[in-house]
């Protein structure tokens, strides 16, 4: 599936943000891909798809948004991305990277009312070998844009 086809999804239908997650990994190449609900500080996960190498981590884990790589796109409520974050200062000491090793990262605001209601986000303990693209940042932007429509 393309990332237009992507665009085209039913998203009434309630299996819509497990295919959105499962084909959103396969078009980024990562092993992880999230929606997530913000209530206040926490970070909690309503949908995964993943590898087996991260099964450990559940529908239901909650987390303080702070020990999360989404905090900076809730704080600023757009688009971030990262690359080789291990080899970035700033933020190889943070929990996530510390916990998973996760060297690449994509993530967009579900927005809903003006306030962050959740995360759409995609990583990896992979670096990726060129950048998220314009068109990727775009897209996944505007699929978090059509997932508020759920919220």
């Amino acid at each position: 599936m393309t990332l237009s086809e992507l665009d085209q999804l039913d998203f009434s239908d309630p299996n819509t943000p497990n295919v959105l997650l499962d084909q959103l990994r396969e078009l980024f190449g990562v092993e992880l891909g999230i929606i997530s609900e913000i209530e206040e500080d926490t970070y909690i996960i309503k949908h995964i798809s993943c590898t087996d190498d991260f099964k450990s981590i559940t529908i239901g884990t909650e987390l303080d948004v702070d020990k999360t790589y989404c905090e900076v796109v809730i704080k600023d409520k757009q688009v971030k991305t990262y690359q080789h974050v291990g080899k970035n200062p700033d933020m190889s000491l943070h929990p996530v990277y510390l916990a998973f090793q996760l060297e690449t990262y994509i993530g967009a605001p579900i927005i809903k009312d003006g306030s962050v209601v959740g995360t759409l986000n995609f990583s990896s303990p992979r670096d990726r070998n060129n950048p998220f693209s314009d068109e990727d940042k775009q897209a996944i932007s505007k699929l978090a844009l059509k997932l508020a429509t759920i919220y």
